[in-house]
């Protein structure tokens, strides 16, 4: 996998963390899109994934976060802000806590370090 298709995947990831909250809240949005341009991604290449994100939650899960060439510490990042999104508003709510941990092992995160994790930007 490429480093720009990994990083798309990952932006697609926030967007179903979002969604499973029950739906995008602007302040997700937003998180999503400051992280896109933090990502050094061109906006042709996230525009499209974002337009699609935005409208309506994908029915296609998540499934090779572990394929995306980063390293450890790239990894616990994204994760950190997987946690972030979540607690934007009231919290983790619907299927966020569930889809956060797949995400997270998928990444190589084990329940005890996301937990800390949790804790830690509560």
């Amino acid at each position: 996998m490429e480093i720009e298709e990994g990083k798309l995947l990952i932006l697609q990831a926030f967007y179903h963390l979002a969604w499973a909250g029950g739906k995008i809240e602007q302040a997700e949005a937003d998180f999503i899109a400051d992280l896109a341009e933090q990502m050094d991604l061109p906006l042709g290449s996230w525009l499209p994934s974002a337009m699609m994100g935005l409208t309506r939650p994908s029915r296609q899960a998540i499934t090779n976060l572990s394929d995306v060439p980063i390293d450890e510490v790239e990894r616990y990042q994204v994760v950190e802000r997987f946690v972030a999104l979540c607690m934007l508003g009231e919290g983790l709510k619907g299927g966020q806590p569930q889809l956060l941990a797949s995400l997270a092992l998928q990444l190589g995160i084990k329940a005890d370090e996301l937990e800390e994790m949790r804790r830690r930007l509560c």
